[in-house]
């Protein structure tokens, strides 16, 4: 009964490891690692959207109704993807959080547990004391 909990368990970590690795594969490939190279990458846009705001205005290729247009779309979107990136942050969090108590449960688990050899061999089986 307590190798199959073991065993079990033992899968659970698997499950968990595996779906954390696959979400920080996915995040390498498709955005950022690091949150500083976030915001040095969100502040270059910040830098450039402005930018590219006062240069339409100095144009006169952007009225002013135009321009607040540009910048609230910037800002619900900003908004969008900080909430985003902080989900995403929360939810790392708690994946290590579950596997580091799923890491505990198995080294209890093993604690109390003893593996004797068995009497035919090299079988190993398990008894609780």
């Amino acid at each position: 009964m307590a190798m199959k909990k073991i065993l079990a368990v033992s899968f659970l970590i698997f499950i968990v490891s595996e779906t954390a690795h696959a979400q920080s594969f996915s995040r390498e490939r498709h955005s950022y690692t690091s949150e500083a190279a976030d915001q040095v990458v969100i502040k270059e846009l910040q830098r450039e959207i402005l930018e590219n705001v006062q240069a339409g205005r100095q144009n006169r290729r952007l009225t002013g109704k135009e321009a607040r247009t540009v910048l609230k779309r910037y800002r619900q979107i900003a908004s969008r993807e900080i909430r985003l990136y902080r989900k995403k942050r929360l939810n790392e969090r708690k994946l290590a959080e579950i596997r580091t108590d799923l890491e505990g449960l198995v080294q209890q688990l093993y604690s109390t547990v003893r593996f004797d050899k068995g009497e035919r061999g090299g079988w190993v089986r398990a008894k609780r004391y």
